[in-house]
């Protein structure tokens, strides 16, 4: 009976094993006197393939010292470039605003002079241009320096994934492999547009911070306890004229800008709208002069009750004081607001 007919193997089978790549040595038998004919032929050609190995391992060591030494003057020669492009981007910003600026001054002078019919209006037109394609310029090669750099492209080398002995080829793979020195650029790159664009973060929370303080200011007013105005608001609310004063009003809330308005105005306005809007009552965040003004026009419209948010000690100069010794309530004799009082301001300053 044959061994594998009941499943039983002797070991593994010669060719396999030489398949796998097992060595002659494990295989083949010979002699002592064979082995003293081939020993000595085979150690020089061992001791030739060793010596052979060495010297192409000292040249890779020797490429890749070089190498390393290549991609360290590329990794500062791209760290200079990203501080140049840098100091390149800060000029740009200012040459931006300073022909910006410039612009807008001679686009007035060109309006005025078109006015007064003058003969300078068409240099002033000149000029305006001028400094308009100056600043369009400016800002293409900014946006070109902010733009995302293309990423590196790789090429394909052969690597050694398995080492067989000094008498069998070694297993090989291609593989993708991006270039040292374009990976420093790429990323010196990068790098720079993350600083730069933290910097403009910075600058801008900055610049939010202090509209945020100066919209904080601005008297406003809503129907609900939660009444607040924020500089996102200003940015993207409506402006209207209501008695002749600039509002900002979005969703329930109205907010009044620095202008030239008295309190009556400003106060009338806020008013108005809030009664317009029918809120179930008006809850003001104002200085003292718009909140007394204010209560001035509630009380002569019978709506005292109405208004929320005012100090108390303003509020006592308008509501009935209680009687301590038996006389009558004594009421505010203060004169109602009049149509007069609501004349427009002059000349109301943009927000």
């Amino acid at each position: 009976m044959a061994y594998n007919e009941i499943g039983i193997e002797r070991g593994i089978r010669k060719v396999d094993r030489l398949k796998a790549g097992e060595p002659d040595s494990k295989t083949v038998h010979r002699s002592v006197k064979q082995l003293h004919a081939d020993l000595p032929a085979e150690i020089e050609a061992a001791q030739e393939h060793t010596q052979e190995v060495l010297a192409e391992a000292r040249e890779q060591a020797d490429v890749a010292r070089t190498e390393a030494a290549d991609a360290e003057a590329e990794r500062e020669r791209a760290r200079e470039r990203a501080d140049e492009a840098q100091a390149e981007l800060q000029a740009l910003e200012e040459k931006i605003a300073k022909n910006e600026r410039l612009e807008s001054r001679a686009r007035e002078q060109a309006e005025k002079a078109e006015a007064e019919g003058g003969e300078r209006a068409a240099r002033a037109r000149k000029k305006e241009r001028t400094y308009q394609k100056r600043a369009e310029k400016a800002r293409a090669r900014y946006d070109e320096i902010m733009a995302e750099p293309p990423l590196p492209e790789p090429r394909r080398e052969k690597i050694v994934t398995q080492d067989r002995g000094a008498f069998r080829q070694p297993e090989t793979k291609l593989v993708r492999v991006y270039p040292a020195r374009q990976i420093e650029q790429y990323t010196a790159h990068t790098d720079m547009l993350r600083k730069k664009t933290e910097d403009n973060n910075r600058a801008l929370r900055k610049r939010l911070k202090t509209l945020e303080d100066a919209t904080n200011k601005w008297p406003h007013a809503g129907p609900d306890t939660e009444v607040s105005w924020s500089a996102e608001k200003a940015l993207t609310a409506r402006q209207e004229h209501r008695y002749g004063v600039i509002c900002s009003t979005q969703d329930n809330e109205i907010a009044v800008p620095p202008q030239n308005a008295t309190p009556k105005q400003v106060a009338a306005a806020i008013y108005r709208h809030g009664k317009e809007q029918g809120w179930p009552s008006l809850v003001l965040d104002a200085d003292t002069n718009v909140q007394r003004e204010v209560l001035r026009v509630a009380k002569e419209d019978g709506r005292l009750e109405w208004v929320q948010g005012v100090r108390a000690e303003i509020r006592k100069d308008f509501d009935p004081i209680p009687a301590t010794t038996g006389e009558p309530a004594v009421a505010n004799t203060q004169r109602p607001i009049q149509h007069e009082d609501l004349e427009p301001p002059t000349a109301p300053t943009s927000p």
